[in-house]
């Protein structure tokens, strides 16, 4: 409600501001001016204001303002929109019959990472309905166990390979498995929506950076009113999340009346033992008299802080979380109102299915179909709305038998 409220005062105002413009029109002109004392009048008028005036430097501030204005009303459109309903089904509407006597292999990046096992856990969901068999193997959150995983995958000769870790550093795996006729399917394990023939992915799954970059931005500024200081955490190590980053920080810099206090490279693998520490710096040393937003590219982030802020005393109007993913833990930080405002989840169970969907079409030798998926930012307004009842985002669109209906299956 308070964003419906602020998108109606930003177009009062628009609306005002365009009214007055039309209503201080100059008046008629006297047709018996005499021309000579008209130029005069000009010349003085010119002589008197400096080349260099006030009233310019006025008009550049206006121009700001009003820059500022139309970046703000936009942010709060833009949160409006993806806090809606999720009902229209936009995926595809044909395609191949199910493959018969497949089994495929889901290679989690971490399976310590509740994102990640809850995407091991859609595809197996949806290798059941179509009917394949499917392993979930752990890559323990390291190069070397993902590597490891590649080779048990191939060795057990895989149908087809899906993996939420990084395609970039697992280069020779993914060839390897190519050699053997396997192909690999990526989630989050590049930033491309769809296929990525740099990174030998047949289709990579993720809404992307940017999009979501662009959507955690626009929340921070739509609800400080433009005035937010902002904190972004990302890791380095992920292309996926070096692009949300890269897209928050160039959002928030668009709006001159934000201020971007720091940009800070957090290793995932190390947040349990970084972030308590790590918000107790930023409580030091930027204070609290103004709201301070944490955007990040991962909610897991923040399992890891608030005990140590409500032992700190932080109030939750100090500290505002918003994050991505939109794990478990997230849902109830939001519902709670433990520190946390907002998350962009990524539907486990949509993306399971448009992995088995794109592997399906690989083995009946089409084409992969480009799936953009929307993005949906949850508050404590429509938390319970999309699955989240059950602390996870699951759109009403009946994605889930539309494929069956694709697949032929019950």
């Amino acid at each position: 409600m308070k964003l419906r409220q602020r998108i109606l005062a930003l177009m009062l105002a628009s609306a005002m501001a365009l009214c007055m413009t039309a209503c201080g029109g100059s008046a008629g002109t006297d047709t018996g001016t005499d021309a000579a004392a008209e130029e005069e009048q000009t010349e003085e008028s010119t002589a008197a204001v400096p080349e260099d005036s006030s009233a310019e430097e006025a008009a550049g501030e206006e121009a700001d303002g009003a820059g500022v204005d139309e970046i703000l009303q936009q942010a709060v459109a833009n949160v409006e929109a993806s806090t809606g309903a999720q009902s229209e089904w936009y995926g595809p509407k044909e395609g191949p019959a199910a493959a018969e006597n497949k089994s495929i292999v889901v290679i989690n990046a971490n399976s310590a990472n509740p994102s990640e096992a809850a995407w091991g856990e859609a595809v197996k969901t949806a290798c059941d309905r179509i009917g394949w068999e499917c392993t979930v193997l752990d890559g323990k959150g390291t190069t070397q166990g993902q590597i490891e995983a590649f080779s048990q995958a191939i060795a057990v000769g895989a149908g087809a390979i899906v993996t939420s870790a990084d395609a970039e550093s697992l280069q020779a795996s993914i060839e390897d498995a190519l050699d053997a006729g396997i192909p690999t399917v990526g989630i989050h394990s590049s930033a491309t929506n769809g296929p990525d023939e740099d990174l030998n992915l047949y289709y990579n799954i993720t809404t992307t950076g940017t999009q979501i970059g662009h959507a955690l931005a626009d929340y921070a500024i739509a609800d400080s009113n433009g005035t937010g200081r902002v904190i972004i955490l990302y890791d380095s190590q992920y292309a996926i999340a070096r692009e949300k980053a890269e897209a928050m920080e160039e959002r928030i810099r668009e709006c001159s009346t934000m201020e971007l206090l720091d940009v800070v490279n957090s290793p995932l693998a190390e947040i349990s033992t970084n972030m308590p520490s790590l918000a107790s710096s930023w409580i030091s040393t930027y204070g609290t008299e103004e709201p301070i937003y944490v955007l990040s590219i991962a909610d897991c982030y923040y399992d890891y802080i608030v005990t140590s802020l409500r032992s700190a005393g932080v109030s939750a109007d100090d500290l505002i979380l918003v994050g991505s993913d939109g794990d478990a833990a997230a849902y109830d930080r939001i519902r709670n109102g433990e520190y946390q405002a907002a998350t962009i989840p990524e539907s486990a169970s949509l993306i399971g299915y448009i992995a088995v969907d794109q592997i399906n079409r690989f083995f009946n030798e089409e084409d992969p179909y480009t799936f953009d998926m929307n993005v949906f930012i949850v508050t404590a307004d429509n938390i319970e709305s999309e699955g989240g009842n059950n602390n996870e985002f699951v759109p009403g669109n009946q994605f889930a038998e539309e494929y069956a209906d694709i697949w032929g299956v019950e």
